[in-house]
């Protein structure tokens, strides 16, 4: 991964209700996340995963934070990904627990 590709903005969709960070499946990758560090109320459409604003954002700006030292710019934009195929296999219990909730 190249240092223009580190610093490029992300950008954030956001509607009336919720809101997604979208990266691309490789970036993902490469901050050393899977399918299975996600939720299921994330999405997927070709090489984009849109990870929804409350845990699965987070989970990819701790680890983005710690490959790079950052946390990378973001571009907001109103918009959706709800249509897109759901992402992710952690359960609501998962994701509350890994929150000590």
């Amino acid at each position: 991964m190249t240092d223009a590709t580190v610093t490029q903005a992300l950008t954030f969709f956001f509607d009336p209700g919720h809101g997604w960070l979208i990266v691309t499946r490789d970036l993902f990758a490469a901050v050393g996340l899977t399918e299975r560090d996600i939720s299921t109320y994330s999405y997927q459409q070709g090489d984009l995963l849109g990870l929804e604003e409350d845990c699965d954002t987070m989970t990819f700006f701790k680890a983005y934070e710690a490959k790079y030292g950052a946390q990378p710019p973001i571009l907001e934009k109103a918009g959706t990904c709800r249509h897109w195929a759901r992402f992710g296999s952690k359960t609501y219990e998962e994701v509350m627990a890994s929150y000590g909730g």
